[in-house]
């Protein structure tokens, strides 16, 4: 269960480089809120991790209540608003057939921070202190849409450049920065959409799979 549990993390997308912007620092809420965000979001994704490997990543968002995201057709997060306020999880192995249920509050527990503003957002505020300014480059158009870059300095761990689309609340791009000044692309939104998703998408069928009740190991009053 402990590696099932890392997986959560994989696609945090916090990156590292080298740059510098001279403008009034913004707060992480100023820069990447979700705010008035489409109800509906479908995403396309591809991007690289530490080890240099590229993986693809998919997303559909129902406004707060409701997301599934899909990464290399390996690994499923649902995530699902309760009656509380409180969001509960299942993680799907697709290769090794299983099934992980868990909710948030039992996920700190164990020190995953898989919060929804970093998963709908699909960017990780970092823990080390850093600024956020309002990066030098002019507005992007790519070809999803446009986007604004912001420019994150994370001390001790470099740089990133994030083209942040108001329109969809979401990075379009994400990019590392050489010492030399290059840069390169770890994140990139190859396909976007605002329709909401249908029902059918965020349910979740137990059929062959092995189903871990997590909560049960790790929530201290099931020893009561």
């Amino acid at each position: 269960m402990r590696v099932t549990l890392a997986a959560l993390a994989l696609p945090a997308l916090a990156f590292a480089a080298s740059a510098h912007a001279a403008d009034k620092p913004l707060t992480w809420d100023d820069a990447f809120s979700l705010r008035d965000a489409p109800k509906g979001v479908h995403v396309k994704a591809s991007y690289t991790d530490g080890k240099g490997r590229s993986h693809d990543l998919e997303m559909w968002r129902d406004g707060d209540r409701r997301l599934r995201r899909r990464t290399d057709d390996k690994l499923e997060l649902h995530a699902e608003k309760q009656s509380g306020g409180e969001y509960a999880f299942r993680l799907i192995d697709l290769a090794k057939k299983r099934l992980l249920e868990v909710n948030r509050t039992n996920l700190y527990r164990i020190g995953v921070f898989a919060d929804w503003p970093a998963l709908a957002g699909m960017i990780t505020k970092p823990k080390p202190a850093h600024t956020l300014r309002p990066g030098a480059r002019p507005k992007e158009k790519t070809p999803v849409g446009e986007c604004r870059w912001v420019h994150l300095e994370i001390k001790g761990g470099g740089t990133q450049e994030i083209c942040w689309s108001a329109r969809f609340k979401l990075p379009l791009i994400i990019q590392t920065v050489a010492p030399a000044g290059t840069f390169t692309t770890v994140f990139q939104v190859k396909q976007v959409d605002v329709n909401v998703p249908g029902a059918d998408v965020f349910k979740v069928s137990s059929a062959g799979l092995t189903v871990i009740h997590a909560d049960e190991d790790i929530d201290p009053s099931s020893d009561l």
